[in-house]
């Protein structure tokens, strides 16, 4: 028997005096979705970079939706530069067109 045989069978005894909470009952069917880097992921409420950058992207082209026609060419470059930008993490073919202001209401249908 090795050390950690000892260490072992000594936690035993303490777990059965003092028994986990939930002990025996079968987890939440929530926590077993996806693999275990996904739901780490998820329970630490982490959003990966791209991803806030798209939540931002598509937050701005609601704002610009609902601004004046007339700021749209102004704030299109900006939000132009986030989509070069985004589109660097992906290859060509999930890439994301660049918008203007007659394709706008259409690019905003791709980014929801």
């Amino acid at each position: 028997m090795s050390w950690f045989d000892d260490v072992y069978k000594e936690y035993e005894k303490k777990a059965q005096d003092d028994p986990l909470p939930g002990k025996g009952k079968p987890l939440p069917q929530s926590s077993l979705t996806g693999d275990v880097l996904d739901r780490t992921i998820r329970n630490a409420n982490y959003l990966p970079p791209w991803i806030k950058l798209q939540h931002e992207i598509r937050d701005e082209l609601n704002q610009l939706l609902k601004g004046k026609p007339s700021a749209y060419e102004e704030n299109i470059e900006l939000i132009n530069n986030k989509i070069r930008k985004f589109n660097l993490s992906f290859p060509p073919s999930f890439q994301k067109r660049l918008i203007t202001s007659a394709n706008l209401p259409e690019q905003l249908k791709q980014w929801e």
